[in-house]
């Protein structure tokens, strides 16, 4: 709350970017992201497998972020997958399909 309270301090004379995982639940979005000019967020990879795994969540919570900023919001956004050594470097045939798939969900506005 005390960074959210922050930005709304500064929204008059600062543009602010939210930086995240994308993991945010249907009720926290908008008061989350109200006071955002922009948002990067991190697809960490393209599989439910990979987020169960390595980070211990599911993907679909992000897959929903992303879709819910492109087609309920103005707010720019962009998407970062990092590449983490032994997990995600190499993308399989199958994670680069699902890749496809999801930017198609996200899709034109």
């Amino acid at each position: 709350q005390s960074s959210l309270d922050a930005i709304v301090e500064c929204s008059g004379s600062l543009k602010t970017v939210a930086v995240t995982a994308g993991y945010v639940t249907d009720i926290a979005r908008q008061p989350v992201f109200e006071c955002f000019d922009a948002a990067n967020v991190d697809l960490k990879a393209f599989t439910e497998a990979f987020y169960k795994h390595v980070t211990l969540s599911h993907l679909q919570p992000v897959l929903d972020t992303l879709v819910w900023l492109k087609h309920e919001t103005d707010i720019w956004f962009e998407i970062t997958n990092l590449l983490i050594p032994d997990e995600n470097e190499i993308l399989r045939g199958e994670e680069l399909a699902v890749a496809g798939n999801q930017d198609s969900a996200v899709g034109p506005r």
